[in-house]
Formats: structure tokens, C-alpha cells, sequence
């Protein structure tokens, strides 16, 4: 496994590590972009760990910074949604260049998740989605109604009636009787006559779809009570059949901060990769060639090898 480090994009002001394996899958380019202002290690560095044991698999990776985050320049544009698509395509442009690669999976977390998604709707070189956590833009407004409702109906059907605490201060007078009527007679409501799905839930679940057609395949990995639980139960993608796959990681937060997440979340990528993987085949180390244009990029493109 070798890491390099390259600079990247109209003036080389994007940062990204290469890991490139000692014999190379013929199988697409994992890309892994910035999870919100996080360097482009990833919260819990789990965008290194997934870069280096895909490499043990034979798959080559980039986690790069997006502009304005980790070591990428430009500060103005940090966090601009447009821009972190124009990232993506910057990202995918420089490893056509520089490996003769023509199709990518995007693999992010949170904000990194939300700019694959929609840089894939633009871009059909992405033929993989892995969708971790995803929550920002249109995504939480598709579910913002709805998951207000499933937090409440599931905090008074699987926690309030359990907690001896709560009773105590119910039975004993202590307890905010209005807030608790107007919360029941919510619950009651909704029960009876459920909300309608917003139209950005309908134009999400028709965007799916559409690049579930173009036969991209996708990943949703979400904690046990995260808003993408939500979600899918909304979204209308049962049939859509192995292309569209959902793991649900129990007892995880939304950086999968405990080691068992990771190491569970690590297992769901590797095999939700293997179906890229062309039988096993391997290619020529020399496959993967770096073109004079990146050579001869602004400050050198090819840096030191990864300390990440």
C-alpha cells in the first residue's frame, strides 16, 4: 500500500491522499470527500480506516479536502453547497487524469454524504453511493415533520411509560400536566390522521430512483435512531432491489464513535464493494499511470507521502 499526497483543482488548492494498494482490483475509485468542517481524515479518522483496508482489498482510494476545509485553500467558499459539488467533479477530473479512471464510488458521512448525492444526480462517472448518516440540504427537510412525530410517539410508547421517575412525579403531582395533554392529543392526532409526506420527501424518493435506473447502487448506513430511520420508511425503496441496500448500525451515534460501529461499518462497506470488484481479477501495478499534467501541476501536485 503506498499514500501520496497531491494538490488538485483549477489553481491546485484542493488537498487529497492517494492510497493506492500493492496490486490494484479493477473495480472503481473510492472517493471519500469532508464530513461537514472535519479534516479529510474523517471524524474518528474512519476515512483513513476505510481508505487502508479497502487498499488490503486491492481498491484505491482519495480522501481529499473540499475548499476552505483541512489543509484546501480558499477560505470564502467553505461550506458552500455548490462548491462542494464543484469538488467532487474537481476530485473525479484529477483521477481521470492522473489513473486513466472513468467510474467512482462516492462513500460519505453526514455533509460529505449530502454532496455525493447530489453530485451524482450531475455526474454519471459515479456508479456507487454509500450514504452514512447522510443529513443536510433536502434530506432533513424530507423529514423534519415526520421525524418530529416518530421522536415523540417513540419517546411516550418506549421511554416515558417505562420511566419510574416519570411516574413518580406524575402520580405525585409534579409533573407539567398541559405540555403532557397537548403532547397525547398530538400523538392521538397523528395516529388518526398521519401527516402528508412533503414534496421534498416525493422529489427525494424520485431522484433515487432515477439513479437507481441509471444503475448506480446504493448504500444507506444510519444509526438505530438517527433521522435516515425515519427516512427509509418514508423513502418507498423496497423494491428496488440489490442496488439499493440499508444497514442499520444499533446503539451507534452519528460518527459511529464506538469501536464496534466502526469495525461494523468497515464490514458493511467491504462487502457492499465486492460487486465493483471485476471476479478478482487483478491489474498491472503499472495500470495506474500519472499523467505530465499532474506532474507539472502548480506547487509539484505530488507531495510527501500521508501522515494522516
Amino acid at each position: 500500500m503506498k499514500e501520496e499526497v497531491y494538490k488538485f483543482g483549477p489553481t491546485g488548492e484542493m488537498v487529497g491522499v492517494l492510497c493506492s494498494p500493492a496490486e490494484a482490483a479493477l473495480a472503481p475509485i473510492v472517493v471519500l470527500p469532508n464530513a461537514g468542517l472535519i479534516h479529510r481524515i474523517g471524524p474518528n479518522r474512519l476515512h483513513v480506516q476505510i481508505a487502508r483496508s479497502l487498499a488490503r482489498l486491492g481498491i484505491t482510494t482519495l480522501r481529499f479536502d473540499f475548499k476552505g476545509i483541512g489543509d484546501s485553500q480558499n477560505l470564502e467558499h467553505a461550506g458552500n453547497g455548490g462548491d462542494l459539488v464543484a469538488g467532487t467533479v474537481q476530485a473525479m477530473d484529477f483521477l481521470a487524469r492522473s489513473t486513466g479512471a472513468d467510474r467512482f464510488v462516492f462513500v460519505g458521512i453526514c455533509s460529505g454524504a449530502i454532496a455525493s448525492y447530489h453530485a451524482a444526480k450531475q455526474d454519471s462517472r459515479i456508479v456507487g453511493l454509500g450514504l452514512l448518516n447522510p443529513l443536510g440540504g433536502n434530506l432533513v427537510e424530507a423529514v423534519a415533520p415526520l421525524v418530529a412525530i416518530e421522536t415523540r410517539r417513540r419517546y411516550y410508547a418506549e421511554s416515558a411509560w417505562r420511566n419510574t421517575d416519570s411516574w413518580r412525579r406524575f402520580l405525585g403531582g409534579k409533573s407539567d400536566y398541559a405540555a403532557f395533554a397537548k403532547a397525547l392529543l398530538g400523538t392521538v392526532k397523528d395516529t388518526v390522521s398521519p401527516p402528508v409526506a412533503p414534496d421534498s420527501l416525493r422529489m427525494l424518493t424520485d431522484d433515487c430512483h432515477r439513479l437507481l435506473n441509471r444503475g448506480v447502487r446504493m448504500l444507506l448506513v444510519h444509526s438505530e435512531r438517527g433521522q435516515e430511520a425515519e427516512m427509509m420508511r418514508h423513502l418507498e425503496l423496497q423494491r428496488a432491489g440489490s442496488h439499493f441496500t440499508t444497514h442499520v448500525i444499533a446503539n451507534s451515534d452519528h460518527s459511529f464513535t464506538p469501536l464496534r460501529c466502526q469495525q461494523e461499518l468497515l464490514e458493511i462497506i467491504h462487502a457492499w464493494m465486492e460487486p465493483f470488484r471485476s471476479n478478482h481479477e487483478r491489474a498491472s501495478g503499472a495500470a495506474r499511470r500519472l499523467s505530465a499534467e499532474v506532474l507539472n501541476a502548480p506547487e509539484g501536485a505530488q507531495g510527501p507521502p500521508s501522515t494522516d
